[in-house]
């Protein structure tokens, strides 16, 4: 549907009502967060675990155990404002920086941004999941003493 703007305040007003609705993105991405793990299970099952839990309706954990190596993965996915009254969904793998995926809106509709640029649901998932699911985890460095340089006596 095609709507004439007027002005810009029109323009502010369509803006706000699409981001209003951003609950419905959040619906989007969970529900591509539980196909791509659907998938994973199907195809990959010989080489992880994965797990999906929703939890309070704004956060998803993706735990992730390979079996070879023993290693796991945890991600977090978490709906909401941040301190500027910004809406977004972050993700955290393990203990890595978190990514902030924007939800902005025009005068045609709300959607989901990643490093300024609109992405759908199914490219969330895949730019929160990919490294998680598929590049091995670094090895945890050990915080016990350095074996020992030295010569033997």
């Amino acid at each position: 549907m095609l709507q004439v703007m007027e002005n810009w305040v029109e323009r502010i007003a369509l803006r706000n009502q699409h981001l209003a609705n951003a609950e419905d993105l959040w619906q989007s991405a969970r529900t591509a967060i539980d196909n791509c793990c659907n998938s994973y299970r199907q195809h990959f099952a010989g080489t992880a675990q994965v797990t999906n839990q929703a939890e309070n309706g704004h956060r998803i954990v993706v735990a992730i155990h390979f079996h070879l190596t023993g290693w796991g993965r945890h991600v977090s996915i978490e709906f909401g404002r941040d301190a500027k009254n910004a809406i977004g969904i972050t993700v955290t793998v393990d203990d890595k920086p978190a990514k902030l995926f924007q939800i902005l809106a025009d005068a045609d509709h709300a959607f989901i941004s990643f490093q300024d640029k609109e992405i759908s649901a199914d490219e969330f998932s895949r730019l929160a999941l990919e490294d998680a699911l598929f590049k091995s985890p670094e090895p945890r460095k050990s915080k016990g003493r350095p074996a020992h340089t030295g010569e033997w006596s």
